[in-house]
């Protein structure tokens, strides 16, 4: 679990709980959450995403999805077939968390 002095710090350094700090949705209220990661990331290291997402899963109540793709943190920046892939994964993550009961059976998905 991030410790309370992690938290001070980032409250320090933010002024505040910013909206943009993952470690302020470490709690059971959480929204779901899709974190999506290049395993070469160099400036959130993969291993800390990782630990993120597991105290994620232990704090919520609601759905948390990690996908590591390999490489670097390049996903997002160019039009490509990694880049389609991604945001058709955020598209169906939406899509079933506005769904009335989660998961979505697969049988339920949309076609691509």
């Amino acid at each position: 679990m991030v410790s309370s002095e992690m938290l001070i710090t980032v409250r320090q350094v933010t002024g505040g709980d910013a909206p943009t700090c993952p470690l302020v949705y470490l709690h059971a209220d959480a929204p779901p959450f899709l974190i999506i990661h290049g395993s070469l990331d160099t400036l959130v290291l993969a291993e800390d995403a990782r630990h993120f997402a597991d105290e994620l899963r232990s704090a919520s109540k609601q759905p948390v999805v990690y996908a590591e793709l390999p490489g670097a943190h390049n996903f997002d920046l160019f039009h490509s077939l990694r880049f389609h892939a991604v945001t058709d994964a955020i598209e169906l993550f939406v899509t079933d968390m506005r769904a009335p009961t989660w998961p979505v059976p697969a049988s339920e998905h949309r076609a691509r």
